[in-house]
């Protein structure tokens, strides 16, 4: 009998990996034996022959593989652990996936620290859902607790030493699945795990739970697997899984599996006896089909399958009964089903409850929840007490949704897998629940139409929505979120507020959103000649509290910035091969509005020479004067703004006077110029000073020649042009 845990319902894809058994350590016959029962599900005796393996060689990753994979067939997780451990970094035996199934060990042994690290290396490698989404678990543990208060769990006295498992309802009790220990002249075990085989078991736990546990039924317990199970049509039709065994041989799959398949039965009354089983249409001796539940108008069932074109393991399923038939099975897609495996279903009042080791979750199988009648439903971990860093799995609710029974392997159950009674008492709430609000000027109360609000919550899903004419919008939200809503609107400050669905109720009741009217600094930055100045940095500091922002102008130079009222700015302006310069601008004490602000900017060209205001000296001398330093001071300040440049400050006279002595005068006041901005802190190496007496004349008015005085001051200037930059 090959099958394994019926809690995976999984088809083994059996690894192939090349090795060595060379070495006086290894024993080349045990190596083949240990293979050959790995093969063939045989996991508990594989693990032995895998344990004296590595006893003998420690060094042997292959054998620590191989008993890795056996524990972890055997849920077994903490046993495997050690061995993922010292393989998931030797390529030469281990596959990424092994890395996800060291990490899921992990997190079944609470190590949650280690499985984060795990994790991401399985991401990196694979970039797999289920990585994102345990990690998401780990980092956001705390959220499992949420629901706690509804639910408080106790252990259900009819468990035994063996594994116990997903109960079903039928008619006053439970039937359920079991390997417990029972009298047989000839003992059976299935090499799996070396249990016995599981069978459907009846109890009674209104009345002795335990005095009434049972055998279900002979004719439908085989030497084989049974269970899980549904029953429908007043409790005389049922579906139930079994191997692919029809009471007297088995059908195995191409690699000899024995895989699971969905049965039908039925009886004509309470007393009746139930008929010979029917192999469901859609089963294939190829892939495992099991795990039924019914939807309670019984026209669907839901059911796990491995089989080809799912999403990964093993998926759930749907199949609709019309005109006396069964209809082609369903996919449920993405939505609920991932590259992991999802089973156990259960269907409840348009809730569809599952298990799955591939969504957000605490690690092993967790139960999720899914409404299938609402479009804008998402996967909901159930959280604890339901769930557990173990296997829980195969929960149901009662018609009254005061009670239920899950199965999980956790600490502190009496067998291997234990089934619990879960009580159950979530507070009555509304189906829906709108958040309602505007969005108003902060200073007149007026409503704003036409304003973004953005609605998200923690886990990053956002959606967007514009107000109305009166400035109000709606939104239904879902249960148990918390809520963060932005507004926005152009030329307006951003609003912020929040909202949850916690407790059953949503805390506000209506938003107000106030936004404020920004002050707004624009201009365009233009050359003298009018061509915009595109891409150029305007930083804006705020001079009483220093505060620090800049902007760009885009292609058209326009430069926009948003202010603060009855403030002073200094503005600077730079842009490569352009003159960098400061400048102020001053705001007034009205929130809203804007400022017009154009300026211009001189394009830097090498050898084009600048006119400066004149800078005047006492007759026949060179010293600077208060006057001449304030004009002087206006270069030092050109020059700190633009510290790449380097400048030649030429001093020029008119023709009047003899040229020796004009030259002359003119270089003492250049030099003398220059030697004033170097005390101002400007290199030596940036500026040179030079005098050019009469020689380079602006006009005719040259020695001999008679001149008004204003054509004469025309020629006394002192100018600058750039060297180099």
């Amino acid at each position: 009998m090959h099958n394994r845990h019926l809690k995976y319902l999984l088809v083994t894809l059996l690894i192939l990996l090349s090795f060595n058994v060379n070495g006086q350590n290894r024993s080349r016959l045990d190596v083949m034996r240990a293979g050959k029962l790995f093969d063939n599900f045989e996991y508990a005796a594989a693990a032995k022959i895998y344990e004296r393996l590595v006893a003998r060689d420690s060094s042997f990753n292959y054998a620590k593989l191989q008993l890795a994979e056996s524990y972890r067939k055997m849920n077994m997780p903490e046993q495997a652990l050690p061995f993922y451990a010292e393989i998931v970094s030797d390529s030469s035996v281990s596959k990424p996936i092994h890395t996800l199934y060291y990490a899921q060990a992990l997190m079944s042994a609470q190590r949650y620290d280690r499985a984060l690290t795990a994790l991401s290396n399985f991401y990196r490698s694979q970039g797999d859902v289920r990585a994102t989404n345990l990690t998401n678990g780990i980092t956001n543990f705390e959220g499992f607790y949420s629901d706690s208060s509804y639910y408080k769990i106790n252990l259900s006295p009819f468990n035994s030493e063996a594994d116990d498992y997903s109960p079903t309802y039928f008619q006053d009790g439970l039937v359920f699945s079991s390997n417990r220990k029972k009298f047989r002249l000839v003992k059976r075990t299935h090499g799996w795990n070396n249990m016995n085989f599981h069978e459907l078991y009846f109890t009674n736990p209104g009345i002795d739970s335990v005095k009434t546990t049972k055998l279900f039924n002979k004719k439908l317990n085989t030497r084989y697997h049974e269970g899980p199970m549904v029953f429908y049509d007043s409790d005389e039709k049922a579906f139930f899984t079994r191997n692919n065994y029809n009471g007297k041989k088995v059908g195995t799959a191409s690699d000899e599996t024995i895989n699971l398949q969905l049965y039908m039965t039925q009886r004509s009354g309470i007393n009746a006896e139930w008929d010979k089983p029917v192999s469901f249409e859609y089963n294939s001796k190829e892939f495992s089909t099991g795990h039924p539940t019914m939807t309670e108008d019984e026209t669907t069932l839901y059911f796990a399958s491995n089989r080809p074109g799912g999403n990964g393991g093993v998926d759930i399923y749907k199949s609709t009964f019309d005109n006396g038939t069964w209809g082609e099975p369903e996919n449920l897609g993405s939505e609920i089903n991932t590259p992991g495996d999802e089973m156990f279903p259960h269907i409840h009042k348009g809730v569809l409850y599952f298990s799955s080791n591939g969504h957000y979750g605490m690690g092993g199988l967790d139960v999720y929840q899914y409404d299938l009648n609402d479009t804008a439903a998402f996967v909901k971990n159930m959280g604890i007490p339901v769930n557990s860093p173990k296997d829980d799995f195969g929960l149901i609710i009662s018609k009254d949704d005061t009670t239920g029974y899950f199965t999980s392997n956790r600490p502190g159950g009496i067998g291997n897998d234990d089934i619990y009674q879960i009580e159950i008492n979530i507070p009555k709430r509304p189906k829906q629940v709108f958040l309602k609000g505007i969005v108003v000027d902060q200073r007149s109360g007026r409503p704003l139409d036409d304003t973004e609000v953005f609605l998200s919550t923690g886990e990053g899903d956002s959606v967007r929505f514009i107000t109305n004419a009166d400035g109000g919008f709606e939104y239904e939200l879902a249960w148990d979120q918390s809520y963060n809503l932005r507004a926005q609107k152009p030329d307006w400050s951003v609003g912020l507020d929040s909202a949850s669905t916690f407790n059953d109720a949503l805390d506000k009741e209506f938003i107000t959103i106030p936004l404020r009217e920004l002050l707004v600094i624009k201009g365009d930055l233009i050359t003298p000649a009018g061509r915009p100045v595109d891409d150029a940095l305007v930083t804006f500091t705020e001079t009483t509290t220093g505060e620090v922002d800049s902007v760009r102008t885009n292609e058209n130079g326009l430069l926009y910035f948003i202010a603060q009222p009855d403030s002073e700015y200094d503005v600077f302006l730079q842009k490569t091969g352009y003159f960098n310069f400061r400048t102020k601008v001053a705001t007034g004490n009205d929130p809203g509005g804007s400022i017009k602000f154009d300026l211009e900017m001189d394009e830097i060209i090498i050898g084009k020479a600048i006119r400066i205001e004149n800078i005047y000296f006492d007759l026949n001398k060179s010293e600077i004067r208060p006057d001449a330093a304030i004009e002087l001071d206006k270069i030092v300040a050109m020059m700190t703004d633009n510290p790449t440049i380097t400048i030649e400050l030429g001093s020029h006279t008119d023709s009047r006077g003899g040229d020796p002595y004009n030259l002359a005068l003119s270089d003492r006041r250049a030099r003398s110029s220059a030697a004033y901005i170097v005390s101002k802190g400007i290199g030596e190496d940036r500026i040179i000073g030079k005098g050019y007496g009469e020689t380079q004349l602006t006009n005719q008015c040259e020695d001999g020649i008679r001149c008004q005085p204003e054509e004469h001051q025309a020629n006394r200037r002192t100018e600058f042009k750039v060297v180099s930059f």
